[in-house]
């Protein structure tokens, strides 16, 4: 038992539920899932469903690499926290690895540049921006004005060897599947946040821009120079 006031007591369990927000991430544990209708109502709208919207207004708000990054670290953070609390469970890993994660699945080694070039496309005439109806803070579409096309190449080594006498595999860098897809030219804000970080990064990768001196090269005040547009 803890003494709440003079000649009174409260008891352990209470106090560490009173103190789960801060006791929890300190001890590298989410907290568990709000016990209020509401409060789970507020959690997934804010934390899950609509956490790309306020993320990505404020990361196109920022005005330095430093801001950028700390704006989408934090959006990943918190809706990476909010979608274990959701489902009740404990991450196999904190939220500073898998961030680390996702940034070496982008494969690029500088986060300040993959946030501020985000940034950047998102002021830029390569996209264009809808706000929420009445509302500045809150993106609700963003469309990519110019269209790409992905590749994908699958390989008999993308499958298990026991499935590969199915596919006629003779040997692993066999190609079995080497196609172009359009590329979506729609991202909602109430995609996942992680979901959007990837698509805009691929979107500027398909565009031939991974470094900021790719910017420079092929972005001016009209958007797009010529001698980046992709040609199919």
């Amino acid at each position: 038992m803890e003494e709440a006031y003079p000649g009174q007591y409260r008891a352990f369990c209470r106090v560490v539920n009173l103190l789960g927000d801060v006791l929890c991430p300190a001890l590298n544990y989410v907290p568990r899932r709000p016990l209020r209708l509401k409060e789970v109502e507020r959690l997934v709208s804010r934390g899950i469903l609509y956490k790309a919207r306020y993320a990505l207004s404020r990361l196109r708000d920022a005005d330095d690499p430093r801001m950028a990054y700390a704006f989408l670290v934090l959006g990943l953070w918190d809706w990476f926290n909010s979608m274990h609390r959701f489902l009740g469970v404990q991450p196999r890993l904190d939220r500073v690895e898998y961030v680390r994660r996702l940034f070496s699945g982008l494969n690029h080694d500088n986060y300040y540049e993959v946030a501020w070039l985000i940034n950047r496309l998102l002021n830029s005439e390569l996209v264009e921006v809808e706000y929420k109806p009445g509302s500045k803070a809150d993106i609700a579409v963003i469309r990519l004005k110019v269209a790409v096309r992905r590749r994908v190449v699958v390989t008999c080594n993308d499958l298990p060897q026991g499935l590969w006498p199915s596919f006629n595999c003779l040997y692993p860098g066999q190609v079995l599947v080497e196609r172009d897809y359009p590329f979506p030219l729609v991202v909602k804000g109430s995609m996942p946040f992680p979901s959007v970080v990837v698509r805009l990064w691929t979107y500027l990768n398909l565009l031939g821009i991974r470094r900021i001196e790719d910017w420079f090269r092929c972005v001016d005040e009209h958007g797009l120079v010529d001698e980046c547009r992709p040609r199919y």
